[in-house]
């Protein structure tokens, strides 16, 4: 998978401005086969289903997760470990259709900061992105970007249920690019971020 993020902008196209929707989903269930490094875990025969089955459900459009209005979307970062690979790879296969896929060895072990990062690396002409990577960095980013009037009623059900193996948090990006992301609560009020769905598996 080659990391040139400049290589997803679909041409012509002009997003400054609009919403943005950032799609941060945790690699599905793994395994820990003795002698196997933490970097190179499989998925679980139930994991990589439970990853192919959410591809599935948003090829659909979205509908049956209540993502309906959200734009489908139109690339993929993955961290480098295996688990988060081959989420991936099951991911793009239940969907059926292809995504630029890229690889960021930042997201390995990532915290928030590191997340974000990545993410203001995506070219702003990008509306919707996948990050594909590990807790406990996204569940602190899902925290974190979680704003909105019912931001309390997330951190409670995130705090309640975590974010265990192939969830998914949708949140709705404000800014002119994905370098205006800031966390909820701390930005300015002009780009701010909400989340707009919290999905577990089973799917």
């Amino acid at each position: 998978m080659p990391d040139e993020r400049e290589r997803m902008s679909p041409p012509g196209a002009e997003e400054q401005g609009r919403e943005r929707f950032l799609w941060l989903l945790r690699h599905a269930r793994a395994g820990e086969p003795s002698g196997t490094a933490d970097r190179t875990r499989p998925l679980t025969t139930a994991g990589a289903a439970d990853a192919t089955a959410l591809g599935r459900l948003l090829a659909t459009g979205g509908v049956p997760l209540g993502l309906g209005s959200v734009p489908p979307p139109e690339a993929v970062i993955s961290s480098p470990a295996v688990r988060a690979r081959r989420t991936t790879e099951c991911l793009v296969a239940g969907l059926g259709r292809e995504l630029p896929v890229f690889e960021d060895t930042a997201l390995y072990g990532a915290g928030p900061d590191a997340i974000l990062a990545v993410v203001a690396g995506l070219d702003r002409s990008v509306r919707s992105a996948v990050v594909v990577g590990h807790n406990p960095g996204l569940y602190q980013t899902v925290m974190l970007l979680a704003g909105g009037d019912r931001a309390g009623d997330v951190r409670a059900r995130l705090a309640d249920g975590g974010f265990p193996p192939c969830s998914l948090a949708v949140l709705r990006i404000g800014g002119a690019s994905w370098s205006d992301l800031a966390p909820a609560g701390a930005a300015t009020g002009e780009h701010p971020s909400a989340l707009v769905a919290l999905l577990r598996p089973p799917y």
